[in-house]
């Protein structure tokens, strides 16, 4: 069998030499340097390999994907497709006008619509999608299978607290992402005297009622990775607010590891967005909307340092034995055998 990772996020050639001297990664580079020609290009590759190569496509190549399917059913070569990481984009800027934003939305899911139908496996990051998109796209069960996250824990090393800039002062809630339920969080610390940081992206300020902000929070706008990462190191610890059930598709687990790999104490809503990620004694968890709850853990939380102390500890321990490149290669690696095993 031959993998060809067509994903520059990953570098997996090390690892699967350590597997198996069967497995095989390709440098993607010359496809990336291919231009208008890579389509074809890569198809062309593609002819020229065996049948049981499992051809493995990130996110951001979905509509490569959809394309490459679609080439096989007519015939074009015959590899297997693996999709990972896919994604359901349901944000938008709010600033083009609304027929494009119509056409923008019919577009992305009927590419969607295509993948799902073309490709052999997708790979998501909650048990959910993996019940309930294969129902969602009318696709057999199996055809979405749950791959967790991992988080980078060199990468993550290289950005310490003196290398990355400092805010103007420490000890504050952090809360930051997209599609977070802002009012909860805000509803649960009005009338304290605990101070928050709110990071939003821009398509996200209108969801920020500012009939509840206070001096003690400050909300900040689209801010670079760098200088949210020493707003998370300089935080008392990290809140990760969610809705009950929107949107649908795996949300918030990234920024809650990325907290935890740093050494921080994480509150969390007790939704399928995360429900996969957290462990008792690793984190807090609310009841979803539920202010109250969010409240009695946010006191809970800032009146024992012993309490964020050991969360902290376990939270880490956590991400890195568990959610770990090598553990993600390997699970990548398994459903790229089973894939090329049950296409015969």
């Amino acid at each position: 069998m031959i993998i060809l990772s067509l994903s520059k996020f990953l570098d997996m050639a090390e690892l699967w030499r350590m597997q198996s001297t069967s497995i095989q990664s390709f440098d993607p580079s010359w496809y990336e340097r291919s231009g208008t020609g890579r389509l074809m290009s890569l198809w062309r590759v593609l002819r020229l390999l065996p049948a049981d190569t499992v051809v493995v496509f990130h996110r951001n190549m979905t509509l490569l994907a959809a394309l490459s399917g679609s080439a096989r059913s007519l015939g074009v070569f015959r590899c297997h497709l693996l999709l990972e990481d896919f994604f359901i984009d349901n944000t938008n800027s709010g600033r083009e006008a609304l027929p494009l934003r119509v056409a923008r939305r019919w577009a992305r899911w009927a590419v969607y619509r295509l993948v799902a139908a073309t490709v052999d496996v997708i790979g998501v990051h909650s048990r959910w999608e993996e019940k309930v998109l294969p129902q969602r796209f009318g696709q057999p069960a199996g055809k979405f299978r749950f791959h967790p996250v991992w988080i980078d824990e060199k990468h993550m090393a290289r950005y310490g607290p003196s290398d990355v800039p400092s805010p103007p002062d420490r000890d504050f809630i952090l809360v930051a992402g997209t599609l977070r339920d802002y009012r909860c969080f805000l509803r649960a610390i009005l009338g304290t005297n605990l101070r928050a940081t709110v990071i939003v992206y821009p398509w996200d300020r209108g969801s920020i009622d500012v009939t509840l902000l206070t001096t003690n929070v400050r909300v900040l706008g689209d801010i670079s990775w760098t200088e949210y990462i020493g707003y998370l190191h300089a935080c008392m610890f990290v809140v990760v607010p969610l809705h009950v059930g929107r949107p649908p598709r795996s949300l918030g687990h990234s920024q809650a590891l990325e907290a935890m790999m740093c050494g921080k104490a994480v509150i969390c809503a007790d939704t399928f967005h995360v429900a996969d990620y957290m462990r008792e004694g690793a984190a807090l968890l609310y009841r979803s909307e539920d202010p109250g709850d969010l409240r009695e853990q946010i006191l809970r939380l800032s009146r024992d340092a012993a309490l964020r102390e050991s969360l902290a500890a376990e939270a880490r321990r956590l991400v890195t034995t568990e959610y770990t490149l090598n553990r993600y290669l390997l699970r990548l690696i398994e459903t790229c055998r089973a894939v090329a095993a049950e296409g015969g």
